[in-house]
């Protein structure tokens, strides 16, 4: 995002873009709800709610993400579906086996981390190649193969 708002029409700089951090806590914040939304509503379809909420995200960042509301809605829907499906993931990995809840975390997290560091690597490709409209289409391929994983292989509840 730092060298999409340095671009016109924003000409900001590293400090707007970090401002759009205290954005995305707003969504971190909306996710600590997810356990009670889990409560009523299944799990699956929490994750499935989530997914589908990112692809919004990158949908208005096609659309509007040449304003700031644009962003701004974006990056919180795409925080709070990105966190929402974080929490429900982990929940339904831990309850492979409760009493291997730390050796179970580690997969998960070194994977969750090659993940970001693979999708960090492929977006600053997209950028070289084709600016912010590349970055986005990557985000919605993979959001988009997220959800066909989801729908192939999620437990039906």
């Amino acid at each position: 995002m730092v060298f999409h708002l340095e671009k016109e029409p924003f000409n900001a700089g590293a400090s707007v873009a970090g401002a759009f951090g205290v954005v995305g806590a707003a969504g971190a914040l909306a996710a600590s709800m997810v356990s009670r939304v889990q409560k009523r509503i299944p799990l699956q379809k929490v994750i499935s709610y989530s997914i589908y909420m990112m692809i919004i995200s990158w949908i208005i960042f096609l659309f509007v993400g040449y304003t700031y509301i644009g962003l701004i809605v974006g990056v919180i829907l795409l925080d709070l579906g990105l966190q929402a499906s974080h929490i429900s993931n982990q929940s339904t990995f831990f309850a492979l086996n409760i009493g291997a809840t730390n050796r179970l975390n580690t997969v998960y997290m070194f994977s969750y981390f090659v993940g970001g560091s693979l999708g960090t690597f492929l977006a600053s490709q997209a950028w070289k190649y084709f600016q912010w409209e590349g970055v986005v289409g990557l985000g919605l391929i993979c959001s988009f193969l997220v959800l066909i994983a989801h729908l192939r292989y999620a437990k039906k509840d």
